[in-house]
């Protein structure tokens, strides 16, 4: 008979530099798959209402991700917006390109439905990056004290509220900033390493 155990999976990510220590930009970086838990889609639809609402925003909105189950509704929607130059969609890009996007934007964004450990928010922060992430239990487990959050099933005014507080109130920006840092340095690959070897050991 098999016996069917529930362990913890737990993860790491090294910090290599140091912290950025303001924004360089409005833009808004998300790294994502185009998969329906991605929820591409959303982040989207609420740019747009972020355009529509600061009709003079300067910044961009990079969407990093591999094609998927979502992206001809995607693509759709891209090609009903009036709006060539401040959406930018890459299927990929090089280490030290995705470096630059981190360390030169104003926030990560992740919106999805469900995840694991989202290693893009835990990459974000080990560069010193905010993130707006949805409300989502496993988001909150690992980020309750260092990310903005939005409801996915609300207006999208708390999104953009998000975005505003991070662009306006430099307090705020540097606060998620020093706590994601510190989160990142807290899960450390060692850390990773150490956990699964003495989980190992009690197996």
């Amino acid at each position: 008979m098999l016996l069917a155990i529930s362990l913890p999976i737990y993860n790491g990510i090294d910090v290599m530099r140091s912290r950025i220590n303001r924004p360089r930009s409005l833009d808004l970086v998300m790294v994502a798959r185009h998969d329906y838990n991605k929820n591409v889609l959303s982040v989207l639809r609420r740019f747009k209402y972020l355009l529509e609402k600061t009709p003079d925003w300067p910044g961009r909105l990079i969407l990093i991700g591999k094609k998927g189950r979502q992206t001809p509704e995607i693509l759709k929607y891209l090609a009903s917006l009036n709006i060539t130059d401040q959406i930018i969609l890459k299927s990929s890009v090089t280490q030290s390109e995705l470096l630059s996007f981190y360390r030169d934007s104003l926030a990560l964004v992740s919106a999805s439905l469900m995840e694991g450990f989202d290693y893009p928010i835990m990459e974000a922060k080990a560069e010193g990056l905010p993130t707006i992430i949805s409300n989502i239990p496993a988001h909150q487990e690992i980020h309750a004290s260092s990310s903005l959050f939005f409801e996915l099933n609300h207006s999208h005014d708390e999104f953009i509220d998000a975005v505003q507080k991070l662009a306006t109130l430099n307090s705020i920006w540097n606060d998620l900033s020093i706590a994601g840092y510190d989160l990142a340095n807290a899960l450390t690959l060692n850390r990773q390493n150490y956990k699964i070897a003495s989980l190992l050991k009690k197996v």
